[in-house]
């Protein structure tokens, strides 16, 4: 194995070499890994003449390491698959990383094309100054801004809205050093609320036209009413002048109920002129509840 690493490395570049390189142990079939360090010298046809150098069993220390990019995939293996969109920033404002979501929505195929870029780099540069001043006032006020709605602009230009928590960014000695974020895609349910909205408009204008309708059908019920009284004391009266005088009191009456019924309705309808008067309540109501109640 040396041989061949020593064929494949050392002969392309030559000396001082040093590798970490993984060797199966002959007596118990267990893998180590190594760290050799060394030089080598080659006759004039290339071949290895002499090897001189150490080798330093580091096993341990791999282990570690390998634990460690292990847990690290692991960690942002969770973080990609979060539904959320998760990204942090440097005190500058730049972005140190992102999961895949928010690459995605910023246009990116991989996160790290995001890395050293600020929000007028990206697709919402229409929002990035509104982006930008959350994030000062988060990272100079050390206060979490926590799910607050804004907009974001797509870069293919479609318009979103997006619900959003934003904390301080901390070191390990506690030190303010950027921002974090994590925001939601909540465009579907801020339609739906507005076409409630819409709906329950509709509906409200619908049932006050249904109401007016009942209303109306009542008035004219309690007009053709006091008209037969007036056109039947007409015709009395045309028919038999001598009853005039007994007459003429009743359609007075009559239109005087027209009268305020026509007043009524004007009320109703916040048509009636403003006039301060003094009146009893109690009639009001009393004749008002006349016109209600068709």
């Amino acid at each position: 194995m040396m041989d061949q690493y020593l064929r494949e490395e050392v002969l392309s570049k030559r000396n001082p070499f040093s590798k970490e390189y993984r060797v199966v142990r002959k007596n118990d079939g267990e893998t180590s890994w190594v760290y050799g360090l060394g030089k080598v010298t080659f006759d004039d046809k290339n071949n290895v003449m002499t090897l001189i150098g150490t080798i330093q069993d580091v096993s341990e220390r791999k282990k570690d390491e390998l634990a460690l990019i292990a847990a690290n995939q692991l960690l942002q293996t969770i973080i990609d698959t979060v539904p959320l969109r998760i990204f942090w920033k440097d005190a500058e404002l730049h972005y140190l990383g992102c999961n895949r979501n928010f690459a995605n929505d910023a246009g990116e195929l991989h996160q790290s094309n995001l890395i050293g870029k600020d929000d007028f780099q990206l697709g919402w540069k229409e929002q990035a100054e509104l982006y930008q001043e959350d994030d000062r006032h988060v990272i100079k006020s050390g206060v979490s801004k926590i799910s607050f709605e804004e907009p974001q602009t797509t870069p293919d230009g479609n318009q979103l809205w997006l619900r959003t928590s934003k904390v301080p960014l901390r070191n390990e000695n506690d030190e303010i050093i950027g921002v974090l974020g994590v925001y939601d895609d909540i465009t579907q349910w801020k339609r739906a609320e507005e076409e409630k909205q819409v709906f329950e408009q509709h509906l409200q204008h619908t049932q006050k036209l249904e109401s007016l309708g009942v209303l109306a059908g009542g008035i004219a019920h309690d007009f053709n009413n006091i008209l037969a009284i007036i056109i039947g004391y007409c015709s009395l009266t045309k028919m038999d002048y001598e009853t005039a005088e007994n007459n003429i009191p009743k359609i007075e009456k009559a239109v005087e109920r027209a009268a305020a019924l026509c007043r009524q309705m004007l009320a109703y309808a916040g048509k009636a002129p403003f006039e301060k008067t003094q009146f009893d309540m109690h009639m009001v109501v009393t004749e008002m509840t006349k016109m209600l109640q068709s």
